[in-house]
C-alpha cells in the first residue's frame, strides 16, 4: 500500500494538469506548435509511465507474489494508464478552447498511435500477465475440486494430479521466466507460448473430466452443482468449447422436469374434480393446503430455472431456439398455477363470507332430542375458516373478505370460548350417562335448573354475541354444572367405596382344622376371633357413618 501511494497513485491527479500545460505550450509556443516536437514530449511522457508503472509492479516478483495481490496491481496500472490515453483524446478534441478568439486554431493531426506506440505495447504486455495470473487463479482452484457419482473418485484423482502438474509447471515458470515487462526482449513471449501450449492439454484433459462428471449427473440438481463446482473454469475458451453441447443437455433435462409438473398439475386437478375437494397436505385446511401445493409446484421449477442465469457460456444456451422454446414452456407453467391459485382463492372469497356468516347465526349449544346429550354447535366451516386465516396471513394474501377478517381477529375469543363450552358439555353429559335411574329424583330439580339456564346457550346465544356477559354466563353455567357433576362423582364413590367395605363381612368366623371340609370347626381360639370380628364390623361401621355423612352433606 505504501509503494502505491510512493510511486503511483499521486500520479492520476496530475495527468490532466499535465495534458493542460501541453495543451497551453501547443497554443503559445510556435516552436512547439509542431506535430513531431509534440508526438516526442508526449512519447517521454508515455516512458515516464511506463516507468513509475514497471516501479510499481516490481517484474521480478509480480509473478512470484500473492496471485490476487498481483492482479489487483495490474487492475491500478491499467486504469492510470487508460485515463491518460482517454485524457489526451479529450484534450484533443477541445484543442481549440486553448486558443484566442482572433487566433487561428491549429489541431493536432498527427495520428494517436504514434505517440502511444510504446504505451499500447506495455498495456498489451499487462493484458498477457494479467491473463497468465488469471489461468493461474483458475488452475489453483482445481485442489478443491471434487466429484460424486459413479466415478467420482476417479475423476477426483485426475483432477488432483493435473493440480499437481500445474503447481509445477507454474513454478517453473514463474521461476525462471526473464522481465516480463521488458518489452525488447522476446524471451518472456517464447516462454509464454511455451506455457499455453502446456494450458492447453490441461484444458482439453479438463474438459474432458467435466463430460464425464456431467453424464454422470442423476438430475439437474447435480449438473447445477457441477456448475458449480467447475465456476469460472468452464469459461476457459477450450474447456468451453469441448463442454458447450452438455448445456444444451441441462435445456432437455428441465424441459422433462416441467412435463413431470404439468403432470402433476393435471393428475391433482382430475382428483379434485374426482373427489369434490383438493388434496392437500395432512392437517392443512383445503383452501391454504392447495396453494402451498402450488406454491411447492411452482418452487420445483423456479430454483433450477433461476440457475439458468447464472450460465456465462459464450454461446448463451438460453438465447438458443431449445432455450427459448424451454423459456416459454417454463412461463406457461407458471401462467397455469398462478390462474390455478387464482380461481381457488377467488372461489373461496365468493363463499366464505356466506358459509361463515350463516354459521356464526347457530346458537352455541345444540341438544341431543334422545339422549338429551348437549354438544358445542361451532360448525367445521368456521374452524377451517380460521385455519385458512392463519395460513393466508402468513402469506400475506390481499383482499381477504371481511367476515373472514374479523373471526380471523377474534380468533383467541372463539378459542376460548369454545374451549370452556366443551369443557362444560362433557361434565354435563357425563352426568347425563352415569346417572342411575334410581339417583335421577335426588337431583332432578337441579338439572332442571341447569336445563333451563342452558336454554340461552341453545337458542339465543349465537356466535356473534361477542364481550364479557357470554363469557360471564359461560363460566357461571360451567360452575354449577361441575359443582353437580363432582357431588355425583364424589357420592358413586363413596358408595363403590362402603360396597367394598361391606364385601369384608363375608369372610366366615371360624373355619374348619387344616382347611378340610370333613373337619370339625376350629373354637381354640373362638374369643380371639369374635373379638377380631368384632372390631372388624366396629371399624367399619365407623367409616360407614363417615361416608355417608358426606354423602348427605348438601
Amino acid at each position: 500500500a505504501q509503494d502505491i501511494h510512493v510511486h503511483l497513485i499521486p500520479v492520476k491527479p496530475r495527468l490532466r494538469p499535465l495534458l493542460h500545460v501541453v495543451c497551453l505550450i501547443w497554443a503559445t509556443c510556435k516552436c512547439y506548435r509542431s506535430p513531431g516536437r509534440l508526438t516526442v514530449l508526449l512519447q517521454e511522457i508515455c516512458n515516464l509511465l511506463i516507468q513509475q508503472a514497471s516501479h510499481y509492479l516490481s517484474p521480478e516478483d509480480l509473478l512470484r507474489s500473492e496471485i490476487e495481490e498481483s492482479q489487483r496491481k495490474l487492475q491500478v496500472v491499467s486504469d492510470t494508464l487508460s485515463f491518460f490515453k482517454q485524457e489526451f483524446q479529450d484534450r484533443r478534441e477541445n484543442l481549440h478552447t486553448y486558443f484566442k478568439e482572433n487566433q487561428e486554431v491549429k489541431e493536432w493531426d498527427f495520428q494517436s498511435s504514434l505517440v502511444f506506440v510504446q504505451l499500447d505495447g506495455f498495456l498489451g504486455r499487462l493484458h498477457v500477465v494479467e491473463g497468465l495470473l488469471k489461468t493461474a487463479l483458475d488452475f489453483h482452484k482445481l485442489g478443491k475440486v471434487e466429484f460424486s457419482g459413479i466415478r467420482g473418485n476417479a475423476l477426483s484423482q485426475q483432477v488432483q494430479q493435473m493440480h499437481e502438474e500445474f503447481h509445477e509447471m507454474y513454478r517453473l515458470f514463474s521461476g525462471s521466466s526473464s522481465d516480463c515487462l521488458y518489452l525488447q526482449s522476446t524471451d518472456f513471449e517464447n516462454d509464454v507460448a511455451e506455457f499455453n501450449q502446456k494450458i492447453e492439454d490441461l484444458d482439453r484433459r479438463l474438459g474432458t473430466i467435466f463430460i464425464q462428471a456431467f453424464d454422470d449427473a442423476p438430475g439437474l440438481e447435480h449438473a447445477f452443482k457441477l456448475l458449480d463446482i467447475a465456476g469460472n473454469l468452464l469459461e476457459r475458451p477450450l474447456v468451453a468449447r469441448d463442454t458447450s453441447d452438455k448445456y444444451l443437455v441441462l435445456i432437455q433435462m428441465f424441459n422433462k422436469d416441467l412435463d413431470a409438473v404439468r403432470m402433476i398439475y393435471s393428475q391433482h386437478v382430475q382428483e379434485e374434480a374426482e373427489l369434490g375437494f383438493s388434496p392437500v397436505h395432512k392437517n392443512m385446511p383445503t383452501v391454504a393446503g392447495s396453494l402451498r401445493w402450488a406454491q411447492e409446484l411452482r418452487q420445483r421449477i423456479q430454483g433450477p430455472f433461476s440457475n439458468f442465469g447464472r450460465i456465462t457460456h459464450p454461446s448463451s444456451c438460453m438465447e438458443s431456439a431449445e432455450g427459448k422454446r424451454m423459456k416459454r414452456k417454463y412461463e406457461d407453467t407458471l401462467s397455469l398455477l398462478e390462474k390455478y391459485e387464482t380461481r381457488l382463492y377467488e372461489d373461496w372469497c365468493r363463499t366464505v363470507s356466506e358459509k361463515a356468516q350463516y354459521n356464526l347465526s347457530q346458537p352455541l349449544l345444540k341438544r341431543d332430542p334422545e339422549t338429551k346429550e348437549i354438544t358445542v354447535n361451532f360448525n367445521p366451516q368456521l374452524l377451517s375458516v380460521l385455519k385458512e386465516m392463519s395460513y393466508l396471513e402468513a402469506r400475506e394474501m390481499t383482499h381477504i373478505p371481511e367476515t373472514a377478517a374479523a373471526m380471523f381477529s377474534s380468533r383467541d375469543f372463539y378459542r376460548q370460548l369454545v374451549a370452556n363450552l366443551e369443557l362444560m358439555a362433557n361434565w354435563y353429559n357425563k352426568v347425563m350417562k352415569t346417572l342411575l335411574e334410581v339417583e335421577f329424583p335426588l337431583v332432578e330439580e337441579e338439572l332442571q335448573n341447569i336445563d333451563l339456564r342452558l336454554r340461552a346457550a341453545e337458542e339465543t346465544l349465537n356466535w356473534k354475541t361477542e364481550g364479557a356477559g357470554v363469557c360471564d354466563y359461560v363460566t357461571q353455567i360451567t360452575s354449577s354444572i361441575h359443582d353437580l357433576e363432582q357431588r355425583i362423582q364424589k357420592t358413586k364413590d363413596n358408595v363403590e367405596e362402603i360396597q367394598n367395605i361391606m364385601k369384608t363381612w363375608v369372610a366366615p368366623i371360624f373355619k374348619r382344622k387344616d382347611g378340610k371340609r370333613e373337619s370339625l370347626l376350629s373354637l381354640d381360639d373362638q374369643h380371639d376371633r369374635m373379638e377380631k370380628y368384632y372390631n372388624l364390623i366396629k371399624e367399619s361401621g365407623l367409616k360407614i357413618h363417615t361416608l355417608v355423612q358426606v354423602i348427605t352433606q348438601p
